[in-house]
């Protein structure tokens, strides 16, 4: 435990001594006397890793969380099918919205689709606004941003909850 003339705390520190550390799992990280003594040498190691853990979850939940705020100010896209057509030259798109009601957007005179007129092509649409559309889903990247952020915190967690770590 700690010596109280000296002060200095030997290789089974305050934290040993506490009811949720297991024997079991000392006994894994120090089988012998003689590993105390390695075990104390490696603490700036095993602090830098520690310290690196609570950073993966601090990354993890800031990833996370910004993934939601760039999801709640892009708003809600919703998912349908248009039709490709031609007017006067131009190349367009109708397409019917969530109260049935025929959308038409035409599309800027460079832009050219790869579907002929008549086809079917799949698209998101705002419904406030039905002229800002996408072929490509909308969310993409930033579900990508949010399950990258999920899957850092929780192995950050993993790591300092299971003991990957031995806490000093």
């Amino acid at each position: 435990m700690i010596s109280l003339s000296t002060g200095t705390t030997t290789a089974r520190s305050w934290f040993h001594a506490l009811p949720w550390h297991s024997g079991a799992l000392r006994r894994v990280f120090i089988m012998h006397p003689a590993a105390a003594d390695v075990r104390t040498t490696d603490s700036s190691v095993l602090a830098a890793i520690e310290l690196a853990t609570s950073a993966a979850v601090l990354l993890g939940l800031v990833l996370f969380f910004s993934a939601c705020v760039l999801l709640m100010v892009n708003g809600t896209w919703v998912k349908t099918r248009a039709v490709v057509y031609t007017h006067e030259g131009r190349t367009g798109l109708r397409w019917h919205n969530t109260y049935y009601e025929i959308e038409e957007v035409l599309l800027a005179e460079d832009a050219t689709l790869p579907e002929p007129p008549g086809a079917e092509v799949v698209i998101y649409y705002r419904p406030r606004r039905p002229a800002d559309f996408s072929l490509r889903g909308p969310y993409r990247n930033t579900r990508r941003l949010a399950i990258s952020g999920v899957v850092i915190t929780v192995l950050g967690t993993a790591a300092s909850l299971f003991g990957f770590v031995e806490p000093m």
